[in-house]
């Protein structure tokens, strides 16, 4: 298990130094595409050839060289493209992914609108507009109450508030 979060993270340093070409979402976004889809499938056919390679620097020599491969550029670019295609499809993605404020809400960053979600009893995602001068989203069960102006905690049947400045009182 070790190897594939250490060759993931290879692949972001890679696929993000010499294929970035749009936001850093885009390219963690076709990593996953790239190593799900074409690389992971390659691994397990031939992950013996790997497996052989009894250091870590030579499996990380290993994978480095396999990814430089043709084929494996040509694999690369698929991704890049399947990924470009899935966003424009699903724009709203980008947008979830810019979070400059808190990683529990995000922000569009053209209209400068915070938002965060909140997942209904259905299973559906419901989102919610943050007041621009809110302070940051403390956590994930926080939710905005237009009334006080506060941030609300929800705690197995109480509210706890979690204030205007982010602390609590």
């Amino acid at each position: 298990m070790f190897y594939i979060y250490q060759l993931y993270h290879l692949l972001v340093f890679y696929i993000f130094s010499v294929l970035s070409i749009f936001s850093i979402f885009s390219v963690f976004f076709r990593v996953s595409r790239f190593f799900n889809s074409y690389l992971y499938p390659y691994l397990l056919n031939n992950s013996y050839r790997m497996m052989s390679i009894h250091t870590i620097e030579g499996q990380s020599c290993w994978l480095k060289n396999l990814i430089r491969q043709e084929f494996m550029q040509k694999k690369i670019l698929q991704a890049i493209a399947d990924t470009k295609v899935y966003l424009a499809q699903h724009p709203g993605e980008m947008i979830r992914q810019n979070r400059p404020f808190s990683k529990f809400e995000y922000q569009d960053p053209e209209s400068k609108q915070r938002f965060y979600d909140t997942l209904l009893p259905d299973g559906s995602i419901a989102q919610h507009r943050i007041p621009l001068d809110a302070p940051p989203r403390p956590s994930d069960q926080a939710t905005w109450s237009k009334f006080t102006h506060e941030w609300k905690t929800e705690k197995a049947g109480n509210t706890e508030k979690d204030g205007k400045d982010g602390k609590d009182g």
